[in-house]
Order: structure tokens, then C-alpha cells, then sequence
């Protein structure tokens, strides 16, 4: 299949381990990063991955080599210094891919790839976005490279508004669920309590302050309803879950490797994926459906790719009370969650790992040719 086995591809990340190479992320871009390395290496083509760092580092993961690139130079949602550094470690490789687009700011091969995970600038924290010299730098980005693969539509109908002239640059291939591994299978854990998961890293964009809130709530008053966040973030945010974790018996806290999220799936009645914002076709979120399990969700970014309100699951404005008030609400109504989690095993079925390689192979055999500089 694919290309010359003498081919080879650099992907440049902004992470997959911290930025001093010690410790690893396990976030849906970190598996969505090693599924992409491993289409490219079944397709003939040798693939190693730098990213951002604050010192120079090599590092060995699952078959891959990963080179950390100082210095850490982050400017206006662009890695300028990190940009410079992969063009010249990684001039010699064939080609390039930048796994999120602004990597290829200010320049990048014009026949390099981008990726799109979603839109990552959809709140109101940086005062910075969205002024003239940010969104310049935002067109330059997406022109560079020949394509852009983008996993959800709201980052194509961003573009479509604002510089109509580049939705011909978009390619649209949704994240994946491995159907052999997320599958419905019987609770586990305590049948007599309704067990609410929280599957994400503990990134404030990721709205868990909002559900650790709105647990402490509900476990108050409901004895029989229980939390689980599983899950990484800093030292401080995870010591703080540790410590309620302690306080407080109907929350629990711990983190597990990807391979182990499917039994987490398992113990749950019902899945939180209460995203603020910075969100694509949300990996978690279809784990959620395909393991047969009923979701509630913010309405943001490509998540709407995935639910439709009231259809397949819940789509919220993610506060502690709107959650509090969609967890009662399907906590109270059992066959609402059957109907909301059989529909989402058809969303999952249309998410399949082997359609999102075979997608991904149709752009590799289309973009990858030999270079001709």
C-alpha cells in the first residue's frame, strides 16, 4: 500500500510529552497523533515527530522517535521559534506535517499538510484574538501549507465566513472510535448507585471545574448518584481533585493509560463531555457512544458534528446548574438514556477507526508525492 518505502515524514506537535520531555499527555490528540503515525507507517513511510520544548531532548515511544525543539517561544497562539527549529532538524525528511496549522507559521513547505483539531480560540481569555496582527497571522497559517484536514466543520465554517477563499484549502475527516475496543458492555462497578463519568484531561477548556461543582452538588443531596473523573492535568489541578477525592466518598479521582479507558466507560450510567471550548469531533465523546453509554455535552466546536440535542444526547451552555439539572433530568428518565445511547452506537458506527485510516490513506496516496524542490 501507500509509498516508497524509502519516504519519510516529519510531523511537527506543539506536545505529546511536556515541554521538558518527562512526563506524557494521554488526550485524544496524543492518540489521534500515534493512529496518524501508524497509517503513514503501514502506508511505507518512516515517521519521526519533534514539538515544542524548553531544552533539547530525544525521546522513544511506541516505535517512534520524538525530538524536543527548544527554545519555547509561544507568541499570539503561533511557535515562531519552534517553526524555525523543525525546518532545519527535519529539512532532510520528504515531507511534513504540522499537527495543528499554526506549527507552519511563518513558513512552511508549500506542499506540507496541516491538521485542524477544532478551533482552539473560542473564548474570551485572551484579549489578544481576533485582533487585525492575530487574524493575519491566522490567514497566513492556513495558506501555507497545500491542505488543511480538518476533524470537525466549525473550523471550515470559521474560514468560510471570515476568508471564504480558503474553504477550498479544507478537507473534512471526523475523529475516530476503535469499535473492538469501546463497545457496549454491562455496567460494572455498583448496581445500586448511577455512576456519572468525567473522561477528559483536567484542562480548564474542558469544563471539569464546572463538573467537579456540580458533583459536589448532586452527591450532597442524592446519596445513590457517584463521580468519576478520570483523567491528567497539572500537579496542582490533579492534587486538588486528589484532595476532594478524600472530603468527599461519591467522588473518585484517578487517571488511566488509553488502554484502559474502555472499563471506564463500563462503570458509567452516564458520560460528561461538558466542553467550554477548543473542541473538535471529541474522541471522548464518541468512546462515550460507542461503549453504549447516553451523553451530555457543551454545545461547542464538533461536538454539534456529533450530537444532535435531545436526539442522540444533551447539547448544554455548560454551567454547575445546567448540569446538575441534565444529569436529574436523565438520571430520572432511564428509557430517554436507552434511546439517546442506541442512536449514539450509530453515530460511533460511522466513526470507525478502519473508515478514518482509509481516509487518511486516500490523502496520503492524493498529497504525498515526491518533492520537487
Amino acid at each position: 500500500m501507500g509509498g516508497d518505502p524509502l519516504r519519510s515524514v516529519a510531523i511537527l506537535t506543539p506536545s505529546y510529552y511536556d515541554f521538558d520531555g518527562s512526563r506524557i499527555f494521554h488526550g485524544g490528540g496524543e492518540r489521534y497523533l500515534r493512529e496518524l503515525g501508524r497509517v503513514l507507517r503501514d502506508n511505507g513511510y518512516y515517521v519521526e515527530l519533534f514539538q515544542a520544548a524548553t531544552h533539547d531532548w530525544v525521546r522513544h515511544h511506541e516505535g517512534f522517535v520524538f525530538h524536543g525543539l527548544s527554545p519555547l517561544v509561544f507568541v499570539d497562539d503561533m511557535w515562531p521559534a519552534t517553526n524555525e527549529r523543525f525546518r532545519e532538524e527535519a529539512g532532510h525528511f520528504d515531507h511534513h506535517i504540522y499537527f495543528t496549522f499554526s506549527l507552519a507559521y511563518p513558513e512552511a513547505r508549500p506542499d506540507s499538510l496541516a491538521i485542524s483539531h477544532g478551533i482552539w480560540w473560542d473564548d474570551s481569555i485572551e484579549p489578544w484574538r481576533r485582533t487585525p496582527q492575530w487574524c493575519e497571522k491566522m490567514e497566513k497559517a492556513l495558506s501555507i501549507p497545500q491542505r488543511i484536514i480538518a476533524n470537525d466543520t466549525n473550523i471550515i465554517n470559521w474560514a468560510r465566513a471570515i476568508h471564504p477563499e480558503l474553504e477550498r484549502r479544507f478537507h473534512f475527516v471526523p475523529n475516530f472510535v476503535d469499535l473492538n475496543e469501546f463497545r457496549p458492555r454491562p455496567k460494572t462497578g455498583n448496581p445500586h448507585m448511577f455512576t456519572v463519568l468525567f473522561p477528559r484531561r483536567l484542562a480548564p477548556q474542558r469544563g471539569w471545574r464546572e463538573a467537579l461543582k456540580a458533583a459536589q452538588t448532586l452527591v450532597a443531596a442524592h446519596p445513590d448518584i457517584e463521580f468519576y473523573f478520570v483523567g491528567r492535568g497539572t500537579p496542582t489541578d490533579e492534587a486538588i481533585l486528589a484532595r476532594t477525592a478524600e472530603e468527599w466518598p461519591q467522588i473518585h479521582y484517578e487517571w488511566r493509560e488509553p488502554d484502559q479507558m474502555a472499563e471506564a466507560f463500563q462503570m458509567a450510567d452516564l458520560v460528561l463531555i461538558p466542553t467550554l471550548s477548543a473542541e473538535g469531533t471529541s474522541l471522548s465523546c464518541l468512546e462515550a457512544m460507542a461503549s453504549g453509554r447516553p451523553v451530555i455535552a457543551g454545545w461547542v466546536g464538533g461536538l454539534t458534528n456529533l450530537i444532535i440535542h435531545e436526539y442522540n444526547g444533551l447539547l448544554i451552555r455548560v454551567t454547575p446548574n445546567t448540569l446538575v439539572e441534565s444529569i436529574l433530568y436523565l438520571k430520572q428518565n432511564p428509557g430517554l438514556r436507552e434511546l439517546f445511547a442506541a442512536r449514539g452506537l450509530e453515530v460511533a458506527a460511522a466513526h470507525s477507526l478502519e473508515r478514518w485510516r482509509a481516509s487518511w490513506t486516500k490523502l496520503i496516496e492524493r498529497y504525498l508525492t515526491r518533492p520537487s524542490w
